[in-house]
């Protein structure tokens, strides 16, 4: 049976969500208030360590697997913690982290390979994700990108074989190469007008994507942003008349259709609007599923031409 029912998450702003939710984590580990210096380059603050750069700042540069939840700082020693480091989490076993607002960067590969990792609150100050920085985190299911977020690296996504759904922020100028390679759960992507660039492989073998609407005319798109492998791309990309978007779809053989024809969610009668007579008909639906006894159900399209 068709399904026509459509779902939209509520997701809280700065969240990924992993599983079947957030996951409540009961073990802690209280930071000591006392910094202890273990090289002149490295320093370890609790179970974190970290690095102080020559402006002040600090990174985080690595973790001692003692907790599963971890909450980082947003300063110690009076400096401010402004990045996660390359590889810092990867391959750890946590399960949740929390990012304060003034980390500004993800490194490269900093919670690849966290198969434990169910949620992550993002700084809302964060601008870049780098290069692999979640690739591997198998329970993903939805992402928000917070606003602010300027670029998103290379293999960032990679390989999250459970994501269903992202939303990209206004600020966002460049999705990398293999950014969203693999996720062969996701089913729609709307990249905004921000973006200019979509880099080569992007949501390439995304084998269960069945529409993604490319909102700016001119987006550079690199080869095989849009394929899966050995087969062609089989769902639809939107995008504007005479766009690269158009461009691209014709030049690789896929269906190409302009925004305005692009289906509206509950927009159940086709009509090109949401309103009142959508909510009847999906009003009468609902109350022929309860009450019927018939063997086969009909889905919404088969009982609104009925109806009609």
């Amino acid at each position: 049976m068709k399904k026509n029912t459509h779902i939209t998450a509520g997701v809280m702003a700065l969240m990924l969500v992993f599983g079947a939710g957030t996951a409540v984590v009961h073990t802690k580990f209280s930071m000591s208030d006392s910094v202890v210096a273990t090289s002149l380059e490295t320093l370890q603050y609790g179970y974190l360590s970290y690095e102080v750069l020559d402006n002040g700042t600090i990174t985080i540069t690595g973790f001692d697997d003692s907790v599963t939840e971890v909450e980082i700082p947003s300063e110690i020693d009076g400096k401010p913690v402004t990045a996660i480091g390359s590889s810092a989490f990867s391959s750890k076993k946590i399960k949740s982290v929390t990012i304060p607002d003034s980390v500004i960067e993800i490194g490269s590969s900093a919670f690849s390979s966290c198969t434990d990792l169910q949620s992550v609150k993002l700084s809302s100050n964060v601008s870049i994700i780098g290069g692999s920085a979640f690739s591997g985190c198998t329970g993903l299911m939805e992402i928000t990108i917070p606003n602010g977020v300027t670029s998103i690296g290379n293999q960032a996504f990679d390989g999250c074989i459970g994501l269903k759904s992202i939303t990209f922020p206004d600020t966002l100028t460049i999705i990398d190469n293999h950014a969203f390679r693999n996720c062969s759960s996701l089913e729609s992507v709307t990249i905004p007008e921000s973006v200019a660039s979509i880099g080569i492989g992007a949501f390439y073998i995304c084998k269960s994507l069945k529409e993604i609407t490319i909102m700016n005319p001119n987006c550079t798109i690199g080869n095989g942003a849009i394929k899966n492998e050995y087969i062609s791309y089989s769902g639809v990309i939107y995008g504007e008349e005479g766009s690269t978007a158009q461009k691209y779809a014709e030049s690789n053989g896929y269906t190409f259709q302009t925004i305005d024809l692009k289906p509206k969610k509950g927009d159940i009668n086709g009509d090109g609007s949401v309103n009142a007579v959508d909510a009847s008909i999906i009003s009468s639906y609902y109350a022929y599923l309860s009450t019927t006894e018939d063997e086969v159900i009909m889905d919404i399209d088969e009982f609104q031409a009925v109806q009609e």
